[in-house]
């Protein structure tokens, strides 16, 4: 993957089925991989109504795909094991290799005192067994003062590919019914962060 600047937060589509995508139209802008086009209509939201920050209406989504990860120990889990609580959920693509990566870690950090008792946060190490390993995600995790843990995907970027995430960083968002709201590639800065938070947890 590359290592991209922000991108627009669009809406995504996946059916639920391995291998479906986040972001299938994608179009190449400026030499890297950003959203297919979604604008988003002014208005409240709710189940017809787009909200001015979301792409999309819970109506119009489906289920997100379920995919394996790790936690720190090398367990494995489900995707859809922490997103089937009832929370909104954040899942963040990134490296250690990757600077915007580590700027957005550091935004997520910032925000997550005041939503993780009503949102997950799910940062995904995208490992490559090269560049990219578990033991690298984890030293950089251990010099760090973070309130959140993180998962890798180990399965030959299973994780990656099941989500599009050609680029890094690459920020999914998944509603509290564990549908796919839409997605973001690049560097996804606080103040949308947390409106697209305060967005779906009004719905």
């Amino acid at each position: 993957p590359l290592c991209v600047e922000p991108r627009r937060f669009a809406a995504g589509s996946a059916t639920g089925s391995a291998g479906s995508t986040a972001g299938s139209g994608a179009t190449q802008t400026s030499g890297a991989t950003s959203a297919s086009s979604g604008t988003a209509q002014a208005g409240g939201t709710s189940s017809s109504t787009t909200s001015s920050v979301l792409p999309n209406t819970p109506d119009e989504r489906h289920a997100a795909t379920d995919v394996t990860i790790r936690d720190a120990s090398g367990a494995s889990l489900q995707l859809s094991s922490i997103t089937s609580n009832g929370k909104p959920t954040i899942v963040n693509f990134w490296a250690t290799w990757c600077p915007y990566c580590r700027t957005e870690l550091e935004e997520m950090n910032g925000i997550v005192a005041e939503y993780s008792d009503r949102v997950n946060f799910v940062p995904i190490d995208s490992v490559d067994g090269t560049r990219e390993t578990m033991q690298s995600g984890l030293d950089f995790f251990a010099d760090k003062d973070y309130t959140f843990p993180t998962y890798f995907d180990t399965d030959n970027r299973a994780a990656v590919i099941a989500y599009n995430a050609s680029s890094l960083p690459t920020t999914i968002v998944i509603d509290r019914n564990g549908n796919l709201v839409g997605y973001h590639a690049g560097l996804m800065k606080t103040d949308t962060i947390t409106a697209v938070i305060d967005a779906l947890l009004a719905e």
